[in-house]
């Protein structure tokens, strides 16, 4: 789950219409460790599974029409696996990854811990716009679904703090901290969010590209997720999202030598 997709968190926008071109998005800044890995296929493709595939979650369907032939969506697991599931998935297939979605989990949160306690900065201070720390992140995409009066449950599988205290004389910023944050997040059951996903695209060293679906398949917007800038980007790795229920890996699917 991915439980507001606009908050102030950076990301960009990329066209559908252009769903086959894999290089970096216009007037990035970056640089490539080479060139892009490009996941279409050639030297990075996988074998096909011996066993069938898990049916896709039904609004899934009409975006894995769209993207056919060259691109399949791929059913990961569900609950608060899926985020995780998913991003293993599809790392594993840019071979930049080997664990299982727990270990992705572990990985990002260790990545976040490390990055809070050097009060690291995600968004240098440009012209008119002030520095954004990694806390900021943090903090900005919790307060859109973590709120007070209400349990965490409701985004967190089987993992529960109760009901949120709400206190007029603090605010509800004080309450939807980093820290808090963390402990959430380092739950097996607990459902990603948008700053998990950031934290994963600069844990990982990729853009995490996703397909937004609405619950009744209708085919949203399209983002990517940017690491912080001046990171190597060494591949983009791509996700199917069903607003508020679901994610899937989106890999390229192999096609024989006469193009079937």
């Amino acid at each position: 789950m991915l439980a507001v997709l606009e908050t102030p968190l950076r990301g960009r926008e990329f066209s559908f219409d252009r769903v086959l071109e894999l290089g970096p998005g216009p007037g990035a800044s970056r640089r490539y460790a080479t060139s892009p890995i490009d996941i279409t296929g050639g030297d990075l493709a996988l074998t096909r599974d011996a066993a069938p595939a898990a049916a896709i979650h039904r609004a899934l369907e009409p975006l894995a029409a769209a993207l056919a032939p060259h691109r399949r969506v791929v059913e990961c697991g569900g609950g608060g696996t899926c985020g995780p599931n998913s991003l293993a998935r599809v790392l594993a297939y840019a071979r930049l990854h080997e664990g299982d979605g727990d270990d992705v989990r572990r990985r990002v949160v260790a990545h976040a811990t490390k990055l809070l306690h050097a009060r690291a900065v995600w968004e240098p201070a440009s012209g008119s716009i002030d520095e954004i720390l990694v806390r900021d992140v943090i903090e900005d995409s919790f307060a859109t679904w973590a709120i007070p009066g209400q349990s965490v449950n409701r985004v967190g599988g089987g993992f529960d703090w109760g009901v949120l205290d709400w206190h007029e004389s603090i605010g509800s910023r004080q309450l939807m901290t980093a820290e808090r944050w963390l402990k959430h997040m380092a739950d097996p059951s607990a459902w990603i969010d948008q700053a998990f996903l950031a934290l994963a695209a600069d844990c990982f060293g990729v853009e995490v590209a996703y397909y937004v679906v609405s619950g009744e398949g209708a085919i949203g917007h399209t983002r990517v997720m940017d690491p912080r800038p001046f990171t190597i980007v060494k591949a983009r790795v791509e996700l199917a999202y069903v607003v508020d229920q679901h994610f899937c890996a989106v890999i390229p699917r192999e096609i024989d030598a006469g193009g079937r």
